[in-house]
């Protein structure tokens, strides 16, 4: 009997990535002489970029940026005919917190990611969500592209979930004007799921999820209207994947 086997296996967690889970199936099925096809895949979590460096022709950089604490960290992502190709989990992974409260952990190094790719790349840019440690919900993001998170008295907020519920206005001119940039999600949820699917999952304890979920809505309502300030339409509350990455989507 002769057959066929396609391999498009995602990664086994911390324990094998899916280039690694790949090859090793195509090497035991080999033993049998059954041909195969490896094709690792990926959904936009741990391990994404090791599998468009597998398919694709890129160039590897580091970005220097703050881990999700606000220690430094060195940073990879690829650059490929003009795209930049970066993954959340590499910069926001809950590998790099020892925070035990998720909402003191902060998305800012992601943003200064994506800053330091826009500086090299003028293309688009595809960035991977999942397998954060965060739920501030994009708050740090916003503030490691150089946006100002203030209060109702006009002072800076630190740029973690704790702050959500104080933020009054949002100050800054649009970032990274003239890039694309898509979002890889592997949940349809939108963003009021977030505390509720993710908050659990990361050590957040269940009385602090009304609250965040309310704070994760409320900074929604402050982006969107520095969104309509600046001539940009609101991002609509019920956008499947908003919850992605603790409301990072």
């Amino acid at each position: 009997m002769s057959g066929h086997v396609l391999l498009a296996p995602d990664s086994f967690g911390t324990f094998l990535d899916a280039v690694q889970v790949a090859q090793a199936w195509a090497s035991a099925l080999s033993q049998v002489q059954i041909p195969v096809r490896a094709h690792p895949m990926a959904d936009g979590g741990e391990g994404t970029l090791r599998v468009w460096a597998h398919h694709l022709d890129t160039r590897r950089h580091h970005a220097a940026v703050t881990d999700p604490d606000g220690r430094p960290l060195q940073v990879p992502w690829r650059e490929g005919e003009g795209v930049a190709l970066i993954e959340s989990h590499l910069a926001i992974g809950p590998q790099w917190s020892g925070l035990s409260d998720p909402r003191e952990r902060s998305t800012a190094g992601l943003g200064q990611l994506l800053q330091a790719a826009a500086q090299k790349v003028a293309g688009p840019i595809l960035l991977g969500l999942g397998g954060s440690c965060t739920l501030d919900a994009g708050l740090g993001l916003a503030a490691g592209l150089g946006l100002q998170i203030l209060d109702d008295q006009g002072h800076r907020l630190a740029p973690t979930a704790h702050s959500l519920g104080a933020i009054s206005r949002l100050e800054g001119t649009p970032p990274l004007r003239g890039h694309r940039i898509q979002a890889l999600a592997d949940v349809h949820t939108a963003l009021d799921g977030a505390a509720p699917l993710f908050g659990p999952q990361k050590g957040l304890s269940a009385e602090a999820i009304g609250p965040l979920q309310a704070g994760h809505l409320h900074w929604a309502g402050v982006l969107n209207g520095w969104r309509g300030r600046h001539g940009l339409p609101p991002l609509p509350l019920d956008l499947p994947g908003g919850a992605a990455a603790g409301g990072l989507g």
